[in-house]
């Protein structure tokens, strides 16, 4: 999962999609995996998009 969040990120042999590198990252980091916490943490910083992330259903209440 790693890898390709990896390739997502830099759009190295896939299209750059950093939503979903972000995704991928996040459902690494919730299965344990610390260096997908750390990207995911990397990217998050100081960007504001973190909310934006978040399903749809999450969102509206």
């Amino acid at each position: 999962m790693v890898n390709l969040g990896l390739m997502l990120q830099t759009g190295e042999g896939i299209a750059k999609d950093i939503p979903a590198a972000r995704a991928i990252f996040r459902k690494a980091a919730n299965e344990g995996d610390a260096f997908a916490g750390e990207k995911l943490a990397e990217m998050s910083a100081g960007d504001g998009f973190e909310t934006a992330m978040l399903p749809k259903a999450s969102r509206i209440k």
